[in-house]
């Protein structure tokens, strides 16, 4: 047990008692001692290995027996009697019209298999093949992986089709157990941070915020949180499924950093703004073949990164644009202020930036730096959920794939997915623009973005004229 690790282990000798204290003679002592060491229960003695034999094997023991004889089987075999007796007995049992068997494959021990046999192994082995390959496998992949498959072999089987089958993570959890596996992931933890100093930290943040809300009386349509969220193409996980007690667990493809950068917009209203993506590349000729919504802004840079002409454009094309809608919508001058909350990335800081929101009446506040994953509400829900939402369309386009390949007839281990960024490109395209249009009709995810970073209950407050934290 884990525990025993906090004690320290004794001996007979060890074992004292406190004369002193007992008030025992020597001989009362030492029959104490003698009784605790014979009273000890004893240590568990370990199994011996046992014999494992494949499908070959075991038929030719079995074969062996029947022609021999069980006890020189034994012999010639190094095995117990009853091993060669329970191989002859499965043997003579599989064996019909006395022909020859040359396997005596293991018959299925535990529980049924969710799929049909010969679908099981079908999974099995292209899970194997790709973890020999150096591919992430991990739930979202087995369940695209077995999807595939059912499909190509009989599309009935599924829930959605009329059938029973249904994928979980249990499913994945038992598969996973029988093969061995265990998941393997490289963590990255945030920065742990003081729940005093975090109080102080949100408290201020907060009082900014309210403070310009106040003064210049800010409808929530007009409160707007950015952030540069990077969109990878090929969505390698954190982690894979792979042997448990492997020392070395690669990754094809984990250097991967194929990607462009989507800019975020959203209100405190819960409105989810049209999004800027910035391609890599030098002309025009970098962008998908893809028809984007008119109100998006597609642009590129040599490294896909933002900068401070993309921040201007930003702002230029799509929050200008969307304030004086606003403006008009709700019936206000054309002067009135509106809030712009950013990170402290420098492209949005600079003076350029922030005199072209001066201009139009825009008021700039900063998120604290390194608080970002605590206080900025693009960051708490809506970033989480679009990378759900892009590998939940890759899994299913994935899943397809699979499942043309199969129905050509080409083996599951052979299975292999184009991820050139030719074809990934334009289908990446069509799921930032799914997202959007998802995004338009689920404004609580926004919402609650607002609410966990603290900024909506500070909004609804009364202002506070006294600092708590101030000496």
């Amino acid at each position: 047990m884990a525990l025993l690790k906090y004690f320290k282990k004794v001996s007979q000798d060890d074992i004292s008692v406190a004369s002193s204290d007992s008030k025992l003679n020597a001989a009362e002592e030492n029959a104490v001692k003698q009784q605790l060491f014979l009273d000890a229960p004893e240590p568990k003695k370990r199994k011996g290995k046992y014999g494992a034999y494949d499908a070959f094997q075991r038929a030719e023991i079995a074969k062996w027996g029947i022609a021999h004889g069980i006890r020189p089987a034994a012999r010639k075999y190094s095995v117990p009697e009853s091993t060669v007796r329970g191989l002859v007995k499965s043997y003579n049992k599989e064996r019909k019209e006395r022909t020859e068997l040359e396997q005596l494959p293991r018959k299925h021990r535990g529980a049924k298999t969710l799929l049909p046999e010969n679908i099981d192994e079908k999974v099995i082995a292209m899970i194997k093949s790709m973890r020999a390959a150096g591919c992430v496998v991990n739930y979202n992949i087995a369940i695209s992986i077995a999807k595939g498959i059912v499909l190509a072999n009989d599309r009935s089987l599924l829930k959605e089709n009329g059938g029973t089958l249904e994928f979980h993570y249990t499913w994945c959890q038992s598969i996973f157990r029988r093969l061995g596996f265990s998941k393997r992931r490289a963590t990255t933890a945030k920065q742990p941070v003081s729940p005093g100093f975090l109080k102080e930290i949100r408290f201020t943040f907060h009082r900014s915020i309210k403070e310009v809300v106040t003064a210049y009386d800010v409808p929530d349509d007009l409160i707007i949180n950015i952030d540069q969220t990077p969109l990878p193409f090929v969505l390698i996980s954190k982690y894979t499924m792979d042997k448990t007690n492997e020392k070395f667990v690669p990754i094809s493809d984990s250097a991967d950093y194929r990607q462009i950068t989507g800019t975020f917009s959203v209100t405190a209203s819960g409105k989810f703004l049209p999004i800027q993506l910035i391609y890599q590349g030098k002309t025009d000729r970098c962008h998908p073949k893809f028809r984007f919504p008119k109100e998006f802004h597609v642009t590129h840079t040599e490294n896909h990164w933002s900068n401070e002409t993309k921040a201007i454009e930003l702002v230029n094309r799509i929050l200008i644009p969307y304030v004086k809608q606003i403006r008009e919508e709700l019936g206000f001058r054309a002067t009135k202020q509106w809030v712009l909350i950013a990170d402290v990335f420098k492209a949005h800081w600079t003076d350029a930036v922030k005199k072209i929101i001066s201009d139009n009446n825009g008021k700039m506040i900063p998120v604290p730096n390194n608080m970002t994953s605590y206080l900025q509400p693009l960051d708490l829900t809506v970033n989480r959920s679009c990378k759900a939402f892009l590998r939940n369309q890759a899994q299913t386009w994935y899943s397809e794939q699979v499942q043309a390949q199969i129905e050509k007839g080409i083996q599951p281990d052979k299975v292999s997915v184009d991820l050139r960024i030719s074809v990934l490109k334009p289908l990446h395209a069509k799921w930032i623009v799914q997202f959007y249009d998802y995004m338009q009709s689920n404004k609580d995810i926004v919402v609650k973005g607002w609410q966990r970073s603290g900024v909506s209950a500070a909004l609804e407050e009364p202002q506070r004229k006294e600092d708590p934290f101030e000496l």
